[in-house]
């Protein structure tokens, strides 16, 4: 057995595991949030606020999630069972964008948030933070009236937040609006470590089919350098491409591929940055003119907030 398969089979085994620890470490917490939940009257017919089961199938749908942007999207939707209004946004460079709201009418379907951090209300403190930060300062497309509760909860990557999920009561004059904070702190959390996980194992198999090394020694190590963040601007940008090949036509087509491949657009940013040294990265923009190549076909606007 060649050393790749080796190590291809020791990635395998360690993704199951890790998914048994994320399971094992979700079903203790929710075995802790729900242990404070009463029993339900047998006079009553009114369920149980954040019920088990309720729980169990979101955690379900989060594990079935197969890609940074599928992950976000369905953390958004669970997280719509949880709080009567629920929104995904992403991070990057003292910006939030809208990724998925369910419950704000109009943004539901077409989210073109672009706001500067300042106006971003908690989640703000919570990207700062990276602390799960909850009051009552909603960001400005919430347009939440005085007095009603919301949660900024972070998602990070290599400790930076790249997005955040962000639920509020949506109506202070509805009494039964309330935010399940256990359950939407589990449903971050699982789609966190979820998150992690698919970036480091996409990473190691990404190591395993770099290059070949060249027949003899680089005479310039300044080339070299430059040829490899070249090259792995390239592998992360055509794995956006391949597994969102959909999002990518709706884009170019819609004139949103920033917005709409944004959160793809960080994982793949912050995986760039970690691997290539901060002396090349200055000499040149190789990720950014990579996402116009490849993604954008040339047209540089499309990469642009709307």
């Amino acid at each position: 057995m060649s050393f790749d398969e080796q190590l291809r089979r020791a990635f395998a085994t360690l993704t199951d595991r890790l998914h048994d620890d994320i399971r094992r470490e979700v079903q203790v917490a929710v075995d802790d949030a729900l242990a404070s939940v009463p029993a339900p009257s047998t006079a009553s017919s009114i369920d149980i606020p954040a019920g088990r089961q309720q729980l169990l199938d979101s955690v379900r749908w989060l594990g079935r999630a197969q890609s940074l942007s599928e992950t976000l999207d369905t953390l958004a939707g669970c997280a719509a069972r949880e709080a009567p209004r629920a929104a995904v946004v992403t991070c990057h460079g003292g910006r939030i964008h809208g990724w998925r709201f369910v419950g704000y009418g109009p943004l539901d379907r077409n989210p073109p948030v672009d706001l500067l951090l300042e106006d971003a209300g908690i989640i703000a403190s919570a990207v700062r933070d990276n602390a799960i930060t909850s009051g009552h300062e909603g960001p400005a497309f919430a347009e939440l009236p005085q007095g009603v509760s919301c949660i900024a909860l972070p998602i990070a990557l290599g400790g930076e937040v790249v997005a955040v999920l962000y639920a509020d009561a949506g109506s202070s004059s509805a009494d039964s609006q309330v935010l399940n904070l256990d359950a939407l702190e589990i449903l971050t959390r699982y789609a966190a470590r979820g998150i992690e996980a698919m970036t480091a194992f996409r990473v190691a198999r990404s190591l395993t089919a770099a290059a070949p090394m060249p027949a003899a020694p680089p005479t310039k190590v300044d080339d070299d350098e430059e040829a490899a963040a070249r090259r792995y601007a390239r592998l992360l940008v055509s794995e956006i491409k391949l597994y969102h090949e959909d999002s990518v036509a709706a884009g170019r087509r819609d004139r949103d591929l920033g917005s709409r491949l944004g959160g793809e657009i960080a994982r793949a940013r912050v995986l760039y940055e970690q691997r290539v040294p901060p002396h090349v990265r200055l000499r040149a923009p190789y990720f950014e003119d990579e996402l116009v190549r490849t993604l954008a076909n040339g047209d540089r606007s499309l990469l642009e907030a709307r």
